[in-house]
């Protein structure tokens, strides 16, 4: 049988390689395509989602994106709060954060009637008289709730917008979280006088307050509104999930440990300490929330107690989803001790160490500290 020609198998070897040539194309093709099918539509249900579409609003009116959404609430009359019912730090402090006039102002609101804290809290300029506002609405906006789902009070994510005849639009992504007026009062005064000794943006920025509804048995609720950030990631999003990796939850709670114990260096009591309640943002800086709670140390009967108190909060395994280990343990009091100061005293290794045993109800002293 006579041998094939080199020039005939030179030319199926060619068409062998095209083809398969031809085929490594079609797939590679193929993939770009259903990529780029995915980007494009992740991309539109972002904006969908996420930033809305533009309405016309009016010819004087600049057209802003306005995100749909279901209404949290109906909103009534606009005003600013009169600077008289906002007491200063010291006397707030004094106070436990809890300021009678304050509480009595959002108290005598009707349903719906929103109340803006002044601009140099609040950073919202706007003509707040019925000729002004034109239009305004708080809507949900779906996704802003991701991560935030462990506030023990009813808190809405959503969007403000307040449409004003001469001065524009203004829109502000925000959390409504719904209490009572004196737990309305605490948390906004208490965020104010954070932020002001820590010297920096410490917790949510307050907006201001709108009235709700009273509960079926009767008792007052009102709406406090904070600016929504999307970028601030609460510590049990690491420490109770049980998928994070066993490195990871031991750097956050070391995390915990400075959180706290910087917290405690300023002269604050949390209340209620759970790691639900400090975060990170995404410069890696620590945040303080839910302020309704806190409590000033100058005024405290026993400091030494009510710090070991926030100890004892972080480690109830009655809030807790995922048990911390011993080594968990010692990296939360080492970051503690390593960076509280003495100027509201300090706590001792053993204390902590006693507490933690007592709340969780082992024993904890084998460990090297």
């Amino acid at each position: 049988m006579p041998k094939p020609s080199a020039s005939r198998l030179s030319s199926e070897r060619f068409l062998w390689m095209g083809g398969w040539f031809v085929m490594l194309s079609i797939i590679l093709y193929t993939q770009c395509i259903v990529q780029l099918y995915q980007a494009t539509a992740c991309l539109l249900l972002t904006t969908y989602y996420f930033y809305g579409k533009y309405n016309d609003m009016s010819e004087k009116i600049a057209p802003n994106l306005i995100i749909d959404g279901d209404p949290i609430q109906p909103v009534g009359a606009v005003d600013y709060l009169d600077t008289a019912d906002i007491p200063n730090s010291e006397t707030a402090a004094e106070h436990r954060f809890q300021h009678q006039a304050l509480v009595d102002k959002l108290g005598s609101l009707a349903t719906g009637d929103l109340v803006l804290l002044p601009p140099e809290i609040s950073g919202i300029q706007a003509t707040v008289d019925d000729q002004h506002i034109r239009s305004h609405s708080l809507n949900h906006v779906p996704g802003l709730e991701r991560g935030r789902q462990h506030s023990r009070t009813e808190v809405a994510f959503g969007q403000l917008h307040l449409a004003q005849s001469e001065a524009g639009t203004i829109t502000e992504l925000v959390a409504v979280k719904y209490v009572h007026p004196i737990t309305a009062s605490r948390e906004f005064l208490a965020a104010r006088a954070v932020n002001e000794r820590f010297g920096e943006h410490k917790t949510y920025t307050p907006l201001g307050f709108i009235r709700a509804e009273d509960t079926p048995r009767g008792v007052q609720r009102v709406g406090v509104l904070t600016r929504y950030e999307h970028n601030v990631n609460t510590l049990d999003n690491y420490l109770w999930n049980p998928n994070t990796p066993a490195e990871t939850r031991r750097a956050m709670y070391q995390v915990a440990g400075r959180a706290m114990a910087e917290l405690h260096n300023h002269g604050f009591i949390h209340g209620d300490a759970q790691a639900k309640n400090f975060a990170l943002d995404s410069r890696g800086a620590i945040r303080h929330l839910d302020t309704e709670t806190y409590t000033d140390m100058r005024y405290s009967r026993d400091a030494t107690i009510d710090r070991l108190g926030d100890v004892s909060n972080m480690f109830d395994p009655q809030t807790l989803t995922i048990a911390p280990d011993i080594e968990d343990i010692g990296l939360f009091v080492d970051s503690y001790m390593e960076t509280q100061t003495d100027t509201y005293g300090k706590l001792e290794d053993f204390d902590i160490q006693d507490v933690i045993s007592q709340t969780r109800g082992d024993d904890i002293g084998g460990f090297d500290w």
